[in-house]
């Protein structure tokens, strides 16, 4: 901080302390009307939300306030001369604000142009000013953002590195990793992680699809990339499509386990290699989830839901050992249920019952103990229909995690883990079952207008929720976006790593104060009473 904005920063610090109003606060250094400079808040609540659209066009918008920070236009490149489309496919951070860079983003986009040829292209950005990271010269700014032709070609697959260089790593047609930024050392940090890189992609016919695990290998005799061959196959039954391929949510783990009410311990099984795999067969009007391990392929969950009017709308999420999913039963399993929504919350733990551990982060998915699991499942009843869902997620993963579902009334609710919790009593709940802190299983779930995260507001046709950590563990940034874009913050376990505002802070002061007088007074006190002592011994 420079000396020059001490005066502000007391100021700010001592407003803060007198309200303790701390989320309404965007800087400790600078003031918050000024909103043309661009300030981060104690806790990280306030975020630039970089998003691009279907038409080519690239947006910062500042958190707090919806306002549009810098617009960008994603160039077309030599495809200008004979037109095309530019249609984003993801969005990498690869740098924050902690590093010496600055923010940074990666936006890889498919050029389909006019003459059917298909590109890839990435476009690396300054979060902060929208400007082109790759161009030294500041005077395009203002003018189309020209990408970087990455691949000649479509892409198959697209993920990130697990390491601190952020290197991104694409799959061409024909199965040739590619690395951006391709230097030296990403290239050492990919062949440090190749023999872990598992990939399960689709493959097949119409009328049989497949899904293929692939690992990658370098062969100097085929190309001087790496090459992803494959390594196990999965057929699935005639006609089922392949609808979408969800990778495990992956962020920090606090507990591998759950201490039960009899101190007894069931361990989460925490396989980094998990994959949700949604499906459609439209013969057998059915929908089809499925957890593998894309290791080998070994087939760890399945369940099979009927589609509602022939088409498939299951919409799922997998973190750590939590899978939940929801659709819409239009067939009553059982002679006195209804039709409705539906949500089913299932449980993954090590072994066949409590304190049974096999280590599963550590375990080769090779070995025969990674099968041996148990499945804790419970349907609920929904009472909307849900276009979107994910859950939440935090700095060190202590808190915990709540699903955000958008519900087709227009709204962003939230649902407790608690009540979602697969493992809760039909009946009422022991001593031991309460020191969990379950309660008695009631298959509807409360339509509580308390859990609505966008009060008033209608966000319609939400194509997807996306989550991130604030600076506090306890606080989960949520971003919705669709038709409408909402952004807002959520503390599932409550904000216990912050005072509240009606905390006695003046109380607190006079009461150290009065302390520290208290031990003025009382230190001579206590010396002339020790000295008295040993003049009388």
């Amino acid at each position: 901080m420079n000396s020059q904005n001490l005066p502000q920063y007391l100021a700010n610090f001592a407003r803060r302390f007198a309200t303790g109003s701390y989320a309404t606060v965007s800087a400790s250094a600078t003031s918050s009307s000024d909103e043309d400079t661009l300030t981060r808040d104690a806790f990280g609540f306030r975020q630039i939300i970089v998003a691009a659209t279907s038409h080519g066009k690239l947006f910062g918008i500042d958190s707090s306030n919806g306002r549009v920070i810098w617009s960008r236009v994603l160039g077309l490149g030599w495809a200008a001369k004979v037109g095309g489309t530019i249609i984003p496919v993801k969005m990498f951070v690869t740098r924050t604000v902690s590093d010496p860079e600055g923010p940074q983003i990666v936006l890889v986009t498919q050029r389909r142009a006019d003459n059917s040829l298909v590109d890839t292209v990435l476009f690396h950005v300054n979060a902060l000013t929208g400007d082109d990271v790759r161009e030294e010269d500041s005077s395009t700014r203002g003018q189309a953002l020209q990408g970087f032709d990455a691949i000649q070609g479509p892409l198959i697959d697209i993920f990130m590195l697990p390491s601190e260089n952020r290197t991104i790593a694409m799959l061409d047609e024909y199965l040739q990793v590619r690395l951006y930024p391709e230097t030296p050392s990403s290239e050492a940090e990919f062949e440090s992680l190749a023999p872990s890189v598992h990939l399960a992609l689709r493959a097949g016919t119409t009328s049989q699809r497949q899904i293929l695990g692939h690992q990658v290998t370098l062969n100097h005799e085929l190309s001087k990339f790496y090459v992803a061959y494959p390594t196990w196959t999965i057929s699935l039954p005639p006609k089922e499509e392949i609808r979408a391929i969800i990778p495990n949510t992956r962020g920090p783990i606090a507990s591998i386990g759950k201490v039960l009410g009899d101190r007894s311990t069931l361990y989460k099984y925490l396989n980094p290699h998990l994959t949700l795999v949604l499906t459609s067969s439209p013969p057998s009007r059915t929908c089809g989830i499925y957890i593998l391990d894309t290791v080998k392929g070994s087939v760890v969950y399945h369940a099979s839901v009927p589609a509602a009017g022939g088409a498939c709308d299951v919409q799922a999420t997998l973190t750590e050992n939590w899978l939940v999913y929801h659709y819409f039963d239009d067939e009553p399993p059982a002679v006195g249920q209804s039709k409705g929504y539906r949500v089913i919350s299932v449980e993954f733990y090590e072994g066949n019952g409590p304190d049974d551990k096999i280590r599963s982060p550590e375990l080769s998915s090779y070995s025969n103990k990674t099968l041996d699991i148990t499945a804790y499942e419970q349907a609920f009843i929904m009472p909307h229909g849900i276009t979107a869902i994910s859950s939440t997620s935090t700095k060190f993963g202590i808190s915990t995690k709540d699903i955000i579902v958008a519900n087709r009334r227009g709204s962003i609710q939230s649902i407790s883990r608690r009540l979602l919790n697969p493992r809760r009593p039909k009946h009422k709940p022991t001593s031991e079952e309460q020191e969990e802190m379950l309660v008695q299983y009631d298959a509807p779930l409360p339509d509580d207008a308390r859990l609505v995260l966008s009060h008033n507001y209608e966000v319609e046709n939400v194509r997807r929720i996306v989550t991130s950590p604030s600076l506090l563990e306890s606080t989960s940034l949520v971003f919705v976006y669709g038709l409408d874009l909402f952004f807002t913050r959520i503390a599932p376990s409550g904000t216990f790593d912050v005072l509240s505002e009606n905390f006695n802070k003046v109380q607190l002061v006079l009461t150290v104060v009065g302390l520290g007088i208290a031990i003025m007074v009382t230190k001579p006190m206590v010396r002339r009473k020790k000295l008295r002592e040993r003049w009388y011994q």
